[in-house]
C-alpha cells in the first residue's frame, strides 16, 4: 500500500508505503477466522524516508482491526479500516494522535 494522503501530505507520498502478510477470503476481505486459528502473526511494516522501518502485528479489536507496534507493548494502537484488500482499493490508518493516513493498495500477492 502507497500513502495516498494525509495531514502533512495531501498529494500523499510514494516512498511512505506499508506491506502486510495476511489471508484473504475469497472476496478479498481480511480472514478474520484465519487470523483467530493462526500460528503466525499477521505482520506489517511501515517503510518512509527518514524513518527507520517499523514493524506491526495486525490485531483484532472490537470487532475491527488495528496495528500493533512490536517495538513496545504499551504502544499505542492505529485503528485499520479496509473493506476489500485488492489494488485500488483505498485503506485507513487512525493514528493514535488522531491524523488519518489514507493508503492506496497497489499490489496482492498470494504466498
Amino acid at each position: 500500500m502507497l500513502l495516498a494522503r494525509g495531514p502533512a501530505r495531501p498529494q500523499g507520498d510514494l516512498d511512505d508505503r506499508i506491506e502486510l502478510r495476511v489471508t484473504l477470503t475469497p472476496q478479498a476481505q481480511l480472514d478474520g477466522t484465519a487470523w483467530e486459528t493462526g500460528i503466525l502473526p499477521w505482520i506489517a511494516r511501515r517503510e518512509r524516508p527518514g524513518h527507520p522501518p517499523r514493524t506491526s502485528e495486525l490485531v483484532r479489536v472490537d470487532g475491527g482491526w488495528a496495528l500493533r507496534s512490536l517495538g513496545g507493548e504499551n504502544d499505542p494502537l492505529s485503528s485499520l479500516d479496509v473493506q476489500i484488500v485488492r489494488p485500488g482499493e483505498l485503506a485507513a490508518v487512525q493514528e493514535p494522535d488522531g491524523g488519518e493516513l489514507i493508503y492506496r493498495i497497489v499490489a496482492v500477492e498470494p504466498d
